[in-house]
């Protein structure tokens, strides 16, 4: 039977996937679901997502939506059909620390960082699809990767257990590397530029191990390079003192 409108979760695992894992995973993306239908009012609030279908392939699982209605289960297509562009917008918004992100509430928070779990500790080429399914027909496609989970988790962390103060937050700026030889006496760590801040070299700080790594051992020479990041400037006294990473969007060469 083709359903009307399911979601289709594919985790693409390199290492492999702990059934504890993968449970907590599944249970809290259903958690979120459930919260995500409760301001519903009407039998629709009774909603909750089954699972339809467990096919071979990395391990890939398709879900439903089903209400109850007179001990009656119907097919709760609105809600389903809705559901993954609005829990993929909450991912995002913790990944870059947006000002939405200190806005969501504890339990979402923990769905989201138990939803990217299994990833956050895989390696490179691992991947969540959510894919947002119509009748056989794909609506939307969104995937979460290694470096894109471990960073979730960390700011997930860090929203749960802080304030997250006010701070600039920045995406997509050009930030190189700079030489540790070069570094003045007493300063030890890695180091950036970014010039849209200012032109002297800051301490570098990273959202996981993904992203430092997917940085400091990028092909090649990583000092030859410019890499494009997502992040947050530490300031004191309204002065950039440090860089904290979230998230590597882009590198390419220097020009010459």
């Amino acid at each position: 039977m083709t359903q009307e409108a399911s979601i289709i979760i594919e985790y693409k695992n390199k290492r492999p996937l702990e059934l504890l894992d993968l449970t907590n995973s599944l249970s809290a993306l259903g958690n979120q679901f459930k919260r995500f239908v409760s301001d519903e009012n009407g039998i629709d609030s009774e909603t909750r997502l089954f699972v339809h279908e467990v096919r071979t392939g990395s391990t890939i699982t398709e879900l439903i939506a089903l209400g109850q209605k007179a001990a009656d289960l119907y097919d709760a297509y609105e809600k389903v059909k809705d559901f993954a562009g609005s829990f993929y917008a909450v991912l995002q918004s913790i990944l870059h620390l947006t000002p939405e992100a200190k806005e969501l509430d504890r339990p979402t928070i923990k769905n989201a960082a138990s939803f990217v779990a299994p990833l956050a500790i895989d390696g490179d080429g691992a991947r969540i699809n959510m894919i947002d399914n119509r009748g056989g027909t794909i609506i939307n496609h969104y995937t979460v990767t290694p470096m894109e989970a471990s960073a979730i988790s960390h700011n997930a962390n860090h929203l749960l257990n802080s304030q997250f103060p006010d701070e600039i937050r920045f995406e997509n700026e050009p930030m190189a590397l700079f030489q540790m030889r070069n570094a003045p006496s007493g300063k030890s760590g890695d180091f950036g530029i970014i010039d849209r801040f200012t032109p002297k070299e800051k301490k570098l700080t990273f959202a996981g191990d993904a992203v430092k790594d997917a940085i400091l051992h990028h092909d090649g020479n990583p000092f030859e390079q410019i890499f494009w990041v997502d992040g947050v400037v530490k300031t004191v006294g309204g002065k950039p003192v440090s860089y904290h990473i979230t998230n590597l969007v882009d590198a390419q060469p220097r020009d010459e």
